[in-house]
């Protein structure tokens, strides 16, 4: 029997279709435990002056990560860059993991975030080249669904594993799962040669804009954390100069100024991704520091979130196939509205110490639902507005806006935290001015969300 008739777990692509959801599995727990466990890792190294940076070195180093590895696997062969992923990933691990200082674990999380870019974009350049074309669409969706159980267990195990162990066998236990899946995954891979014989016009273009767009969100984030000065000034303009230059060259037409269709997708999915992934990166410095809760508490409700996330967007789909794609617009908006509401209610919990703890783990997952609900309403639509034949670059260039702004956000709150901490230490200004932040940015979307829906634009071509 054919693997077309057998499905993505025949015999020729069986290694290949498990080794691949290992692969997005482990960087999904990497990511979640980090974050998890990351107000005892700061505490213990002394990072909690540039906490955000722990996200932010790790995100924008997975944008340089992903165009370099995606140039050079349509370049050369796909194989190579798949395994210098893994190898430089496993050695981030093993840098952070045996950290002393709070600066060899940040190079440990950049080393990681070059290795989980190639990683990432790899999988789906596997996905269209290794798969027949009948397979791909189950084989993207089993990649998607390979975050779902780290997203759930990851925060509780991180939790527990740092408060019985120690938060560095976050990193290292990793290692030799890294050595399995890399070993599996390559034994079932077909010979794969180079996909074009020269890059096609722009490529090296946008490669380097590409790489000029994280260096220069780096430069910003390190700008705003000198707490003015002319030395903060400077290199927060030659930041944001630097961005813009990048991002008018990677994006689609129109993005920055919010054109109707496609580029207020891209918009949305980066003001999505700056209200959700704010709250976040900062929760559980919040609810460890601010109530004295324990690092379970804050795993049990990022995985609040995580689930009711899925909940979010299986309803907003039922909801789609029973009544039309005509209800994304109304599924966008209630998903925003409850999401700022769910902000409200942590923002009240953290600051009202009669109520107790849980609250903040229910307001979450309410949040969490209207996530779901907006993100895939709105992604949804961007899509249905691309043409066919754009939409595997569409999809790099969405992930891509969102892989920017958490780490912007992420860098953005550090600042406001480390400009706002009183003489005791506390972060209480800080949360509040990222809450805010986050509440009204997730209400701003909504205008920029509506503007996906523009049935007169054509659909967009990529950039």
């Amino acid at each position: 029997m054919t693997a077309t008739a057998e499905g993505v777990f025949s015999p020729g692509l069986r290694l290949v279709t498990i080794g691949l959801l290992v692969s997005v599995g482990i960087v999904a727990f990497d990511g979640l435990g980090v974050t998890t466990a990351l107000p005892a890792i700061a505490s213990d190294l002394g990072g909690m002056t540039t906490y955000g940076w722990a996200v932010s070195a790790l995100m924008l180093a997975s944008v340089a990560g992903t165009v370099i590895a995606g140039f050079l696997a349509d370049r050369h062969n796909p194989r190579g860059p798949y395994l210098a992923g893994f190898g430089i990933f496993a050695a981030g691990l093993t840098v952070s993991g045996l950290a002393t200082g709070w600066a060899l674990f940040l190079l440990g999380r950049v080393i990681q975030g070059f290795g989980v870019g190639a990683i990432l974009s790899m999988a789906y350049v596997f996905i269209g080249r290794v798969y027949p074309p009948e397979l791909q669409s189950r084989a993207l969706a089993l990649l998607s669904g390979a975050w779902t159980v780290p997203a759930l267990v990851g925060p509780l195990a991180a939790s527990v594993l740092t408060e019985v162990a120690s938060w560095r066998v976050l990193f290292l236990a990793l290692i030799p799962i890294v050595g399995v899946t890399m070993i599996m995954t390559t034994r079932g891979l077909p010979e794969l040669g180079s996909s074009m014989d020269a890059p096609p016009t722009g490529v090296r273009q946008r490669l380097a804009y590409s790489v000029l767009l994280a260096a220069s969100a780096a430069v910003l984030l390190f700008g705003l954390e000198q707490r003015g000065g002319v030395a903060g000034a400077g290199l927060t303009i030659v930041g944001l100069v630097g961005m813009f230059l990048g991002l008018r060259h990677v994006l689609p037409a129109g993005t920055l100024r919010l054109a109707p269709g496609v580029p207020s997708g891209i918009a949305t999915r980066a003001v999505l991704s700056l209200a959700f992934f704010g709250i976040e990166v900062f929760l559980p410095l919040a609810m460890t520091q601010m109530r004295g809760a324990s690092l379970f508490s804050a795993g049990l409700t990022l995985a609040a979130g995580a689930l009711v996330w899925v909940a979010g967007s299986m309803a907003q789909s039922r909801h789609e196939q029973r009544t039309g794609s005509h209800t994304r617009r109304g599924d966008s908006i209630i998903g925003l509205v409850t999401l700022s509401l769910g902000i409200g209610i942590i923002a009240t919990t953290l600051f009202v110490p009669a109520l107790p703890i849980g609250v903040a783990t229910l307001g979450w997952a309410i949040g969490g639902f209207g996530m779901g609900m907006a993100y895939n309403a709105t992604t949804t639509e961007t899509f249905a507005q691309t043409e066919p034949a754009a939409i595997g670059a569409m999809s790099g260039t969405i992930q891509m806006a969102q892989t920017l702004a958490t780490a912007l956000i992420a860098g953005i709150g550090t600042a406001m935290i480390a400009a706002t901490r009183s003489v005791d230490g506390s972060p209480d200004v800080g949360v509040a001015a990222i809450l805010s932040l986050t509440g009204m940015l997730a209400l701003a979307a909504i205008p920029v969300a509506l503007r996906i829906s523009a049935r007169c634009t054509r659909p967009a071509k990529a950039a």
